[in-house]
């Protein structure tokens, strides 16, 4: 089942789209290696913290963690690299694209946002280029995002059981206190700016290579001068 809506001129647009037991189980499996891994606090005893901890209100909530996999583009930079999180635990992007590709096979992502215990207050998102898709996991309850479009009434959705689609960076939204802890939600989304020449891992990987072939020929080389040099003496 899917709600669909367009609003403004800009043609913002919302769509919700109900998880699969298949689907739940994927998010399950996700939020099982999530809890094994490290994933920064957001509190901060400071006026001010990360881009996206400041900007969702979660500098002063003791139990949130946020991270992202994925490309990030850092701050004061144009090219787009790898976050620490997809360098430190690789195994963790690649089951979030398996995800997206059983739900939504046909929206394209660079980066996912993970968000641990978080209630975020109203923003948008200034990072995101385009609509973004937002989806909850583990054990909470409660916990609805809630957008409100511009000149509309606000809508609560129950990102737990339905994957939800809109414009973060049009569409007023934040989320709402939940019980029974952990909760995650997951943001995927693009970002903004090119990939940084030299990234991508499969440019790293035949760079690498070059290398290593490199100093092959090197070594080679010098084995070979070294013995004529003692046929000479």
């Amino acid at each position: 089942m899917q709600h669909k809506e367009k609003k403004g001129t800009r043609g913002a647009i919302y769509n919700a789209k109900k998880l699969t037991k298949a689907e739940k189980q994927e998010l399950n499996n996700i939020y099982h290696e999530l809890e094994k891994i490290h994933i920064p606090t957001s509190f901060t005893n400071r006026p001010r913290g990360s881009h996206h901890a400041t900007r969702t209100g979660t500098l002063s909530q003791r139990e949130a963690r946020q991270t992202s996999f994925g490309y990030i583009v850092p701050p004061g930079q144009k090219g787009r690299r790898p976050s620490l999180s997809t360098k430190k635990y690789p195994h963790i992007f690649p089951m979030f694209k398996r995800f997206m590709k059983k739900h939504r096979p046909d929206f394209k992502f660079t980066t996912v946002y993970v968000n641990r215990n978080t209630v975020s207050k109203k923003h948008i998102d200034s990072r995101n280029a385009g609509v973004s898709v937002i989806v909850g996991a583990g054990p909470y309850a409660g916990g609805q995002t809630v957008l409100h479009p511009a000149n509309r009434s606000k809508k609560e959705f129950n990102i737990k059981n339905a994957s939800l689609m809109f414009n973060g960076s049009e569409i007023v939204h934040y989320s709402l206190p939940y019980k029974n802890p952990p909760r995650y939600s997951f943001v995927f989304f693009n970002t903004r700016g090119k990939l940084k020449r030299g990234a991508s891992p499969r440019r790293k990987s035949r760079r690498k290579s070059r290398r290593k072939s490199r100093r092959k020929s090197r070594r080679k080389s010098r084995r070979k001068s070294r013995r004529k040099s003692r046929r000479r003496q």
